[in-house]
Protein backbone atom coordinates (compact mmCIF):
# COMPACT_ATOMS: atom_id res chain seq x y z
CA UNK A 1 0.00 0.00 0.00
CA UNK A 2 1.32 3.20 -0.73
CA UNK A 3 2.43 5.74 2.51
CA UNK A 4 0.29 8.02 3.43
CA UNK A 5 0.99 11.35 2.83
CA UNK A 6 2.89 13.57 5.60
CA UNK A 7 1.21 15.24 8.22
CA UNK A 8 1.58 19.04 6.99
CA UNK A 9 0.15 17.91 3.42
CA UNK A 10 -2.72 16.34 5.17
CA UNK A 11 -3.67 18.95 7.34
CA UNK A 12 -3.48 21.26 4.54
CA UNK A 13 -5.58 19.15 2.29
CA UNK A 14 -8.17 18.37 5.53
CA UNK A 15 -8.70 22.56 6.12
CA UNK A 16 -9.00 23.27 2.28
CA UNK A 17 -12.04 20.74 2.68
CA UNK A 18 -13.09 22.67 5.97
CA UNK A 19 -12.62 25.63 4.66
CA UNK A 20 -11.04 26.69 7.89
CA UNK A 21 -11.51 25.80 11.93
CA UNK A 22 -14.17 28.74 11.76
CA UNK A 23 -15.98 27.94 9.13
CA UNK A 24 -17.02 23.69 10.19
CA UNK A 25 -20.91 24.45 8.85
CA UNK A 26 -22.47 21.70 7.60
CA UNK A 27 -22.60 21.57 3.88
CA UNK A 28 -26.48 21.11 2.34
CA UNK A 29 -27.37 17.49 1.39
CA UNK A 30 -29.83 18.15 -0.35
CA UNK A 31 -29.91 16.20 -4.10
CA UNK A 32 -27.64 13.55 -2.21
CA UNK A 33 -29.13 9.66 -3.24
CA UNK A 34 -30.70 8.13 -0.35
CA UNK A 35 -29.06 4.50 1.01
CA UNK A 36 -30.62 1.44 2.07
CA UNK A 37 -28.26 -1.72 3.52
CA UNK A 38 -31.28 -3.88 4.83
CA UNK A 39 -30.99 -7.26 4.01
CA UNK A 40 -33.60 -7.48 1.05
CA UNK A 41 -35.73 -4.81 -0.37
CA UNK A 42 -38.76 -6.80 0.55
CA UNK A 43 -37.56 -6.30 4.14
CA UNK A 44 -37.20 -2.72 4.09
CA UNK A 45 -37.69 0.69 2.42
CA UNK A 46 -34.98 2.39 1.47
CA UNK A 47 -33.24 5.22 4.43
CA UNK A 48 -34.30 9.11 3.66
CA UNK A 49 -30.99 11.32 4.72
CA UNK A 50 -33.46 12.56 7.23
CA UNK A 51 -33.25 9.16 8.77
CA UNK A 52 -29.86 8.54 8.33
CA UNK A 53 -28.89 11.88 9.84
CA UNK A 54 -31.17 11.05 13.38
CA UNK A 55 -29.39 7.64 13.24
CA UNK A 56 -26.28 9.15 13.12
CA UNK A 57 -26.76 11.80 15.71
CA UNK A 58 -29.16 8.94 18.12
CA UNK A 59 -26.64 6.47 17.59
CA UNK A 60 -23.17 8.09 17.90
CA UNK A 61 -21.73 7.15 14.62
CA UNK A 62 -23.71 4.81 11.38
CA UNK A 63 -22.68 1.66 10.75
CA UNK A 64 -24.02 -1.11 8.00
CA UNK A 65 -25.58 -2.83 11.11
CA UNK A 66 -27.93 -0.12 12.63
CA UNK A 67 -28.83 1.19 9.00
CA UNK A 68 -29.78 -2.02 8.30
CA UNK A 69 -31.57 -2.02 11.61
CA UNK A 70 -33.21 1.31 11.06
CA UNK A 71 -34.21 0.48 7.53
CA UNK A 72 -36.06 -2.42 9.27
CA UNK A 73 -37.73 -1.59 12.17
CA UNK A 74 -38.41 2.42 11.74
CA UNK A 75 -37.41 4.91 13.43
CA UNK A 76 -40.05 4.54 16.35
CA UNK A 77 -39.50 0.22 16.72
CA UNK A 78 -35.74 0.73 16.95
CA UNK A 79 -35.91 3.70 19.33
CA UNK A 80 -38.28 1.31 21.40
CA UNK A 81 -35.52 -1.59 21.05
CA UNK A 82 -32.74 1.26 21.92
CA UNK A 83 -34.87 1.89 25.08
CA UNK A 84 -35.30 -1.21 26.55
CA UNK A 85 -31.93 -3.79 25.59
CA UNK A 86 -31.28 -6.94 26.85
CA UNK A 87 -29.39 -7.41 29.65
CA UNK A 88 -26.04 -8.79 28.50
CA UNK A 89 -22.56 -9.49 29.92
CA UNK A 90 -21.97 -5.75 30.25
CA UNK A 91 -24.78 -5.56 32.59
CA UNK A 92 -23.01 -7.27 35.73
CA UNK A 93 -24.32 -5.23 38.69
CA UNK A 94 -21.44 -4.74 40.81
CA UNK A 95 -17.44 -6.03 41.53
CA UNK A 96 -18.07 -4.92 44.92
CA UNK A 97 -16.43 -8.21 46.02
CA UNK A 98 -13.33 -7.30 44.11
CA UNK A 99 -13.25 -3.85 45.22
CA UNK A 100 -13.36 -4.77 48.90
CA UNK A 101 -11.17 -7.03 48.48
CA UNK A 102 -8.67 -4.36 46.67
CA UNK A 103 -9.02 -1.96 49.39
CA UNK A 104 -8.21 -4.73 52.14
CA UNK A 105 -5.03 -4.91 50.16
CA UNK A 106 -3.91 -1.51 50.35
CA UNK A 107 -4.97 -1.10 53.49
CA UNK A 108 -2.65 -3.98 54.55
CA UNK A 109 0.56 -2.79 52.04
CA UNK A 110 -0.09 0.80 53.55
CA UNK A 111 -0.04 -0.65 57.42
CA UNK A 112 3.09 -2.88 56.52
CA UNK A 113 4.72 0.82 55.06
CA UNK A 114 3.87 1.87 58.32
CA UNK A 115 5.34 -1.34 60.45
CA UNK A 116 8.48 -1.06 58.83
CA UNK A 117 11.13 0.28 60.77
CA UNK A 118 14.00 1.95 60.06
CA UNK A 119 17.23 -0.40 59.56
CA UNK A 120 14.87 -3.64 58.80
CA UNK A 121 16.25 -4.21 54.86
CA UNK A 122 13.23 -7.26 54.79
CA UNK A 123 10.49 -5.05 56.20
CA UNK A 124 11.51 -2.29 53.94
CA UNK A 125 11.25 -4.48 50.81
CA UNK A 126 8.26 -6.28 51.43
CA UNK A 127 6.55 -3.00 52.22
CA UNK A 128 7.78 -1.44 48.87
CA UNK A 129 7.00 -4.96 46.89
CA UNK A 130 3.29 -4.77 48.72
CA UNK A 131 3.09 -0.69 47.40
CA UNK A 132 4.41 -1.20 44.11
CA UNK A 133 1.55 -4.55 43.52
CA UNK A 134 -1.03 -1.88 44.75
CA UNK A 135 0.23 0.88 42.30
CA UNK A 136 0.10 -1.49 39.05
CA UNK A 137 -3.08 -2.96 40.47
CA UNK A 138 -5.01 0.72 40.15
CA UNK A 139 -3.14 1.19 37.32
CA UNK A 140 -4.07 -2.20 35.46
CA UNK A 141 -8.41 -1.95 36.88
CA UNK A 142 -8.46 1.46 35.49
CA UNK A 143 -6.60 0.80 31.96
CA UNK A 144 -9.57 -2.20 31.77
CA UNK A 145 -11.96 0.06 33.03
CA UNK A 146 -11.65 2.65 30.44
CA UNK A 147 -10.70 -0.22 27.80
CA UNK A 148 -14.05 -2.43 28.51
CA UNK A 149 -15.80 0.99 28.30
CA UNK A 150 -14.64 2.46 25.41
CA UNK A 151 -14.75 -0.93 23.49
CA UNK A 152 -18.80 -1.46 24.52
CA UNK A 153 -19.18 2.54 23.10
CA UNK A 154 -17.90 1.26 19.59
CA UNK A 155 -18.88 -2.06 19.18
CA UNK A 156 -22.35 -2.89 21.20
CA UNK A 157 -25.53 -2.30 19.43
CA UNK A 158 -27.04 -0.61 22.20
CA UNK A 159 -25.49 2.63 21.05
CA UNK A 160 -28.16 4.24 22.97
CA UNK A 161 -27.17 2.80 26.31
CA UNK A 162 -23.90 3.43 26.05
CA UNK A 163 -23.97 6.75 25.05
CA UNK A 164 -26.09 7.44 28.04
CA UNK A 165 -23.48 5.73 29.93
CA UNK A 166 -20.94 8.13 29.05
CA UNK A 167 -23.45 11.11 29.82
CA UNK A 168 -24.29 9.45 33.38
CA UNK A 169 -20.35 8.71 33.67
CA UNK A 170 -19.82 12.72 32.98
CA UNK A 171 -22.87 13.88 35.42
CA UNK A 172 -21.67 12.38 38.12
CA UNK A 173 -18.08 12.43 37.23
CA UNK A 174 -15.26 11.17 39.55
CA UNK A 175 -12.02 11.76 38.98
CA UNK A 176 -9.57 8.72 38.43
CA UNK A 177 -6.18 10.24 39.85
CA UNK A 178 -7.59 10.72 43.47
CA UNK A 179 -7.44 8.17 46.40
CA UNK A 180 -6.96 5.51 43.98
CA UNK A 181 -10.58 6.22 42.84
CA UNK A 182 -9.27 4.63 39.47
CA UNK A 183 -8.80 1.35 40.80
CA UNK A 184 -12.95 1.91 41.32
CA UNK A 185 -13.64 2.83 37.98
CA UNK A 186 -14.53 -0.16 36.63
CA UNK A 187 -16.64 -1.06 39.03
CA UNK A 188 -18.61 2.37 39.12
CA UNK A 189 -19.18 1.75 35.24
CA UNK A 190 -20.95 -1.64 35.27
CA UNK A 191 -23.17 -0.19 38.57
CA UNK A 192 -24.58 2.35 36.63
CA UNK A 193 -24.70 0.79 33.00
CA UNK A 194 -27.68 -1.08 33.63
CA UNK A 195 -29.61 1.73 35.36
CA UNK A 196 -28.81 4.06 32.51
CA UNK A 197 -32.23 4.44 30.80
CA UNK A 198 -34.36 3.52 34.28
CA UNK A 199 -35.19 5.30 36.96
CA UNK A 200 -33.53 8.19 37.86
CA UNK A 201 -33.52 7.78 41.43
CA UNK A 202 -32.12 4.32 41.38
CA UNK A 203 -29.37 6.29 39.44
CA UNK A 204 -28.66 8.76 42.10
CA UNK A 205 -28.79 5.97 44.70
CA UNK A 206 -26.26 3.99 43.17
CA UNK A 207 -24.05 6.98 43.03
CA UNK A 208 -24.47 8.06 46.47
CA UNK A 209 -23.91 4.58 47.47
CA UNK A 210 -21.26 4.04 45.31
CA UNK A 211 -17.27 4.03 46.90
CA UNK A 212 -15.93 6.15 44.31
CA UNK A 213 -18.03 8.95 44.64
CA UNK A 214 -18.04 8.85 48.23
CA UNK A 215 -14.31 9.14 48.34
CA UNK A 216 -14.07 11.68 45.38
CA UNK A 217 -16.38 14.02 46.73
CA UNK A 218 -14.68 13.51 50.58
CA UNK A 219 -17.83 12.23 52.02
CA UNK A 220 -16.21 9.63 53.85
CA UNK A 221 -14.34 12.01 56.38
CA UNK A 222 -18.30 13.66 56.70
CA UNK A 223 -18.90 12.39 60.12
CA UNK A 224 -21.44 14.08 63.32
CA UNK A 225 -19.30 16.80 64.95
CA UNK A 226 -17.15 17.11 61.77
CA UNK A 227 -18.98 18.85 59.12
CA UNK A 228 -17.40 18.45 55.25
CA UNK A 229 -19.89 19.80 52.77
CA UNK A 230 -18.59 18.86 49.29
CA UNK A 231 -20.73 16.21 48.44
CA UNK A 232 -23.87 17.88 50.05
CA UNK A 233 -23.22 20.67 48.01
CA UNK A 234 -22.48 19.54 44.90
CA UNK A 235 -25.18 16.50 44.99
CA UNK A 236 -28.02 19.34 44.99
CA UNK A 237 -25.54 22.08 42.59
CA UNK A 238 -24.49 19.60 39.90
CA UNK A 239 -26.60 16.19 40.67
CA UNK A 240 -29.66 16.94 41.09
CA UNK A 241 -31.72 20.19 41.65
CA UNK A 242 -29.29 23.01 39.83
CA UNK A 243 -27.54 25.89 40.45
CA UNK A 244 -29.03 28.75 41.56
CA UNK A 245 -32.28 26.48 42.27
CA UNK A 246 -33.77 27.90 45.99
CA UNK A 247 -31.60 26.48 48.52
CA UNK A 248 -29.70 27.97 50.94
CA UNK A 249 -26.23 27.70 53.12
CA UNK A 250 -28.29 26.43 55.81
CA UNK A 251 -29.61 23.74 53.29
CA UNK A 252 -26.24 22.50 52.03
CA UNK A 253 -25.07 21.93 56.04
CA UNK A 254 -28.50 20.50 56.55
CA UNK A 255 -27.79 18.38 53.64
CA UNK A 256 -24.07 17.39 54.88
CA UNK A 257 -25.45 16.46 58.26
CA UNK A 258 -27.62 13.55 56.46
CA UNK A 259 -25.07 12.51 54.71
CA UNK A 260 -23.14 11.89 57.70
CA UNK A 261 -22.41 7.75 58.49
CA UNK A 262 -20.66 6.37 54.66
CA UNK A 263 -17.60 5.01 55.31
CA UNK A 264 -15.34 2.79 53.12
CA UNK A 265 -15.29 -1.02 53.93
CA UNK A 266 -11.88 -2.96 53.38
CA UNK A 267 -12.92 -6.76 53.25
CA UNK A 268 -16.45 -5.90 53.13
CA UNK A 269 -16.50 -5.78 56.72
CA UNK A 270 -18.62 -3.04 58.39
CA UNK A 271 -18.28 -1.42 61.74
CA UNK A 272 -18.17 -3.38 64.97
CA UNK A 273 -19.97 -1.28 67.44
CA UNK A 274 -19.88 -1.97 70.90
CA UNK A 275 -21.48 -1.14 74.46
CA UNK A 276 -25.01 0.91 74.14
CA UNK A 277 -24.52 1.66 70.76
CA UNK A 278 -24.14 -1.74 69.35
CA UNK A 279 -27.60 -2.32 70.86
CA UNK A 280 -29.60 0.59 70.32
CA UNK A 281 -28.32 1.01 66.67
CA UNK A 282 -26.65 -2.23 65.90
CA UNK A 283 -29.12 -3.60 63.79
CA UNK A 284 -28.89 -0.25 61.37
CA UNK A 285 -25.48 -1.63 60.13
CA UNK A 286 -25.33 -2.15 56.62
CA UNK A 287 -22.54 -2.90 53.98
CA UNK A 288 -22.82 -2.25 49.83
CA UNK A 289 -21.01 -1.40 47.34
CA UNK A 290 -17.65 -2.16 49.29
CA UNK A 291 -19.09 0.83 51.52
CA UNK A 292 -20.58 0.83 54.82
CA UNK A 293 -23.55 2.57 57.18
CA UNK A 294 -21.74 3.17 60.48
CA UNK A 295 -24.56 4.71 63.14
CA UNK A 296 -21.35 5.90 65.18
CA UNK A 297 -20.67 8.69 62.49
CA UNK A 298 -23.96 9.55 62.14
CA UNK A 299 -25.60 12.52 62.67
CA UNK A 300 -28.88 11.68 64.67
CA UNK A 301 -29.97 15.40 65.25
CA UNK A 302 -33.24 16.79 63.45
CA UNK A 303 -32.67 18.42 60.41
CA UNK A 304 -34.39 21.01 58.26
CA UNK A 305 -33.94 21.27 53.93
CA UNK A 306 -35.50 22.20 51.51
CA UNK A 307 -38.88 22.89 52.97
CA UNK A 308 -39.35 19.88 55.30
CA UNK A 309 -37.94 18.54 58.47
CA UNK A 310 -36.31 15.20 59.04
CA UNK A 311 -36.40 13.55 62.34
CA UNK A 312 -32.85 11.54 63.47
CA UNK A 313 -34.26 8.55 62.14
CA UNK A 314 -30.44 7.05 60.51
CA UNK A 315 -30.55 5.55 56.95
CA UNK A 316 -34.07 6.68 56.37
CA UNK A 317 -32.88 10.23 55.85
CA UNK A 318 -30.67 9.19 52.91
CA UNK A 319 -33.93 7.37 51.05
CA UNK A 320 -36.15 10.55 51.78
CA UNK A 321 -33.84 12.95 51.34
CA UNK A 322 -32.59 11.02 47.50
CA UNK A 323 -36.74 10.80 46.57
CA UNK A 324 -37.13 14.59 47.68
CA UNK A 325 -34.34 15.54 45.21
CA UNK A 326 -35.17 13.09 42.13
CA UNK A 327 -39.00 14.22 42.23
CA UNK A 328 -38.35 17.75 42.14
CA UNK A 329 -39.32 19.88 39.57
CA UNK A 330 -36.04 22.00 39.27
CA UNK A 331 -34.22 18.47 39.06
CA UNK A 332 -36.80 17.42 36.27
CA UNK A 333 -35.51 20.79 34.57
CA UNK A 334 -31.92 20.68 34.75
CA UNK A 335 -31.36 17.27 33.59
CA UNK A 336 -33.99 18.19 30.70
CA UNK A 337 -31.50 21.24 29.62
CA UNK A 338 -28.90 18.61 30.24
CA UNK A 339 -29.69 16.01 27.89
CA UNK A 340 -30.54 19.32 25.21
CA UNK A 341 -27.10 20.17 25.76
CA UNK A 342 -25.75 16.11 24.99
CA UNK A 343 -28.36 15.89 21.99
CA UNK A 344 -30.15 18.44 20.66
CA UNK A 345 -27.80 21.73 20.70
CA UNK A 346 -25.14 23.72 22.73
CA UNK A 347 -26.84 26.22 24.10
CA UNK A 348 -28.88 24.74 26.82
CA UNK A 349 -29.72 28.08 28.26
CA UNK A 350 -31.47 29.19 24.60
CA UNK A 351 -33.31 25.58 24.34
CA UNK A 352 -37.19 25.87 23.35
CA UNK A 353 -38.81 26.56 25.92
CA UNK A 354 -41.48 24.74 24.72
CA UNK A 355 -39.14 21.16 24.64
CA UNK A 356 -38.06 22.06 27.77
CA UNK A 357 -41.59 21.77 29.15
CA UNK A 358 -42.48 18.70 27.63
CA UNK A 359 -39.22 17.02 28.67
CA UNK A 360 -39.78 17.83 32.19
CA UNK A 361 -43.59 16.97 32.24
CA UNK A 362 -42.96 13.82 31.23
CA UNK A 363 -39.82 13.44 33.97
CA UNK A 364 -42.28 14.52 36.46
CA UNK A 365 -45.43 12.31 35.34
CA UNK A 366 -43.24 8.95 35.10
CA UNK A 367 -41.51 9.37 38.36
CA UNK A 368 -37.70 10.21 36.82
CA UNK A 369 -38.04 7.17 34.02
CA UNK A 370 -35.19 8.17 32.15
CA UNK A 371 -36.52 6.40 28.81
CA UNK A 372 -39.67 8.00 29.08
CA UNK A 373 -37.50 11.45 28.88
CA UNK A 374 -35.45 10.06 25.98
CA UNK A 375 -38.41 9.22 23.99
CA UNK A 376 -39.80 12.25 23.56
CA UNK A 377 -36.22 14.00 23.23
CA UNK A 378 -35.59 11.74 20.21
CA UNK A 379 -38.44 11.74 18.81
CA UNK A 380 -39.21 15.68 19.34
CA UNK A 381 -39.43 18.01 15.69
CA UNK A 382 -36.44 20.13 17.42
CA UNK A 383 -33.65 17.50 17.27
CA UNK A 384 -34.79 17.32 13.65
CA UNK A 385 -34.27 21.02 13.18
CA UNK A 386 -30.53 20.91 14.45
CA UNK A 387 -29.33 17.56 13.36
CA UNK A 388 -25.60 18.17 11.17
CA UNK A 389 -25.03 20.91 12.52
CA UNK A 390 -23.02 20.01 16.39
CA UNK A 391 -19.51 19.13 16.44
CA UNK A 392 -18.64 15.91 18.12
CA UNK A 393 -17.21 15.90 21.62
CA UNK A 394 -13.92 14.19 22.02
CA UNK A 395 -15.72 11.24 23.26
CA UNK A 396 -18.03 11.12 20.61
CA UNK A 397 -15.71 11.63 18.04
CA UNK A 398 -13.38 9.20 19.21
CA UNK A 399 -16.14 6.66 19.05
CA UNK A 400 -17.73 7.60 15.71
CA UNK A 401 -13.74 7.38 14.28
CA UNK A 402 -12.67 3.78 15.62
CA UNK A 403 -16.28 2.85 14.48
CA UNK A 404 -15.98 3.66 11.32
CA UNK A 405 -12.91 2.11 10.40
CA UNK A 406 -13.38 -1.08 12.39
CA UNK A 407 -15.89 -1.61 9.85
CA UNK A 408 -13.12 -2.12 7.26
CA UNK A 409 -11.49 -4.98 9.17
CA UNK A 410 -12.88 -8.71 9.18
CA UNK A 411 -14.89 -8.89 11.99
CA UNK A 412 -12.44 -11.17 14.02
CA UNK A 413 -10.21 -8.04 14.25
CA UNK A 414 -12.50 -5.34 15.11
CA UNK A 415 -12.68 -6.22 19.08
CA UNK A 416 -8.35 -6.12 19.29
CA UNK A 417 -9.08 -2.72 17.03
CA UNK A 418 -11.00 -1.43 19.52
CA UNK A 419 -8.72 -2.15 22.56
CA UNK A 420 -5.93 -0.47 20.57
CA UNK A 421 -7.20 2.59 20.00
CA UNK A 422 -8.83 3.08 23.54
CA UNK A 423 -6.61 5.89 24.44
CA UNK A 424 -7.87 8.51 21.47
CA UNK A 425 -10.41 9.99 23.85
CA UNK A 426 -7.24 10.98 26.02
CA UNK A 427 -5.19 12.60 23.05
CA UNK A 428 -7.97 14.39 22.51
CA UNK A 429 -8.47 15.92 26.29
CA UNK A 430 -11.65 14.34 26.61
CA UNK A 431 -10.10 11.59 28.88
CA UNK A 432 -12.81 9.12 31.07
CA UNK A 433 -12.46 9.73 34.88
CA UNK A 434 -9.94 12.32 33.34
CA UNK A 435 -11.82 15.72 34.18
CA UNK A 436 -10.22 16.67 37.95
CA UNK A 437 -13.57 18.78 38.85
CA UNK A 438 -16.90 17.42 39.74
CA UNK A 439 -18.71 19.46 36.79
CA UNK A 440 -17.39 16.99 34.54
CA UNK A 441 -16.40 17.96 30.95
CA UNK A 442 -18.48 20.72 29.01
CA UNK A 443 -21.52 19.24 27.47
CA UNK A 444 -21.51 22.82 24.52
CA UNK A 445 -19.75 21.21 21.71
CA UNK A 446 -18.00 24.72 21.16
CA UNK A 447 -15.75 24.33 23.52
CA UNK A 448 -13.90 21.70 21.47
CA UNK A 449 -14.13 23.85 18.35
CA UNK A 450 -10.26 25.14 18.44
CA UNK A 451 -7.49 25.39 15.61
CA UNK A 452 -4.84 22.52 17.95
CA UNK A 453 -8.27 20.09 18.82
CA UNK A 454 -9.00 19.80 14.88
CA UNK A 455 -5.18 19.70 14.32
CA UNK A 456 -5.12 16.97 16.92
CA UNK A 457 -8.28 15.71 15.07
CA UNK A 458 -6.35 15.57 11.84
CA UNK A 459 -3.09 13.88 13.20
CA UNK A 460 -5.25 10.63 14.53
CA UNK A 461 -7.67 10.38 11.64
CA UNK A 462 -4.45 10.30 9.62
CA UNK A 463 -2.57 7.62 12.38
CA UNK A 464 -5.81 5.17 13.06
CA UNK A 465 -6.38 5.75 9.18
CA UNK A 466 -2.63 3.97 8.14
CA UNK A 467 -3.02 1.41 10.61
CA UNK A 468 -6.35 -0.45 10.13
CA UNK A 469 -5.06 -0.31 6.28
CA UNK A 470 -2.35 -2.10 7.44
CA UNK A 471 -4.36 -4.46 9.94
CA UNK A 472 -6.40 -4.98 6.85
CA UNK A 473 -4.01 -5.92 4.37
CA UNK A 474 -2.65 -8.47 7.10
CA UNK A 475 -5.57 -10.25 7.10
CA UNK A 476 -5.20 -10.71 3.43
CA UNK A 477 -8.68 -8.44 3.67
CA UNK A 478 -9.95 -7.12 0.39
CA UNK A 479 -9.96 -2.72 1.08
CA UNK A 480 -13.39 -1.25 1.65
CA UNK A 481 -14.30 1.07 -0.86
CA UNK A 482 -15.12 4.90 0.63
CA UNK A 483 -18.57 4.82 -0.94
CA UNK A 484 -19.07 2.07 0.62
CA UNK A 485 -19.28 2.88 4.12
CA UNK A 486 -22.55 4.05 5.97
CA UNK A 487 -21.60 7.31 6.27
CA UNK A 488 -20.52 7.72 2.55
CA UNK A 489 -24.63 9.33 1.91
CA UNK A 490 -23.99 11.96 4.38
CA UNK A 491 -21.16 13.35 2.96
CA UNK A 492 -21.46 16.70 0.41
CA UNK A 493 -20.55 16.69 -3.20
CA UNK A 494 -17.62 18.64 -2.83
CA UNK A 495 -16.11 16.02 0.05
CA UNK A 496 -16.96 13.39 -2.28
CA UNK A 497 -15.06 15.64 -5.12
CA UNK A 498 -11.99 15.55 -2.80
CA UNK A 499 -11.84 11.92 -1.87
CA UNK A 500 -12.20 10.85 -5.70
CA UNK A 501 -9.25 12.89 -6.47
CA UNK A 502 -7.16 10.99 -3.86
CA UNK A 503 -4.89 8.74 -5.39
CA UNK A 504 -3.48 7.08 -1.86
CA UNK A 505 -6.31 5.24 -0.23
CA UNK A 506 -5.28 5.99 3.61
CA UNK A 507 -5.04 9.84 2.74
CA UNK A 508 -8.64 9.85 1.79
CA UNK A 509 -9.77 7.48 4.19
CA UNK A 510 -8.09 9.82 6.18
CA UNK A 511 -9.88 13.00 4.64
CA UNK A 512 -13.18 11.42 4.79
CA UNK A 513 -12.67 11.24 8.72
CA UNK A 514 -11.56 14.85 8.88
CA UNK A 515 -14.28 16.27 7.09
CA UNK A 516 -16.82 18.50 8.07
CA UNK A 517 -19.59 16.07 7.82
CA UNK A 518 -17.92 13.30 9.90
CA UNK A 519 -17.12 16.32 12.33
CA UNK A 520 -20.77 16.84 13.13
CA UNK A 521 -23.92 14.64 13.91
Amino acid sequence: MTAPDSSLTLKRRTLSLLGGVGALGFVGLQGLPVLARAQSASESAPLSLADLRWLNRVSGGVTEDSVADLARLGRSAWLAAQLAPPKDDADTVSDEASIADWMQRRQEARAATRAAQPGDAEATARAAALQKADRDEVRDRLVQARTTIFREAVLSPQVLREQMLWFWLNHFSVFAGKDDIGAMAGDYARTLRPLALGSFRDLLRATVLHPAMQAYLDNTSNRAGKINENYARELMELHTLGLNQGYTQQDVQEMARVLTGLELAPGGQGPQLKGKLATQRGAEVFVTNALAYNPARHDYGSKTLLGITLPGEGWPEFETIITRLASSPATATHLSRQLYSYFVADDAARAPKALIERLSRTYLESQGDIASVLRVLLTAPELDAALGQRLRSPWQYSVALVRTLAQTLPVDRRSAWVDEAWRVPAELNEELFGHRTPEGYPLDSREWLTPVQMAMRVRIAQRLAARAAAIAKAAGAVPTPLAQLAVSPLLSPATRATLAAQDKPVTATALLLSSPEFMRQ
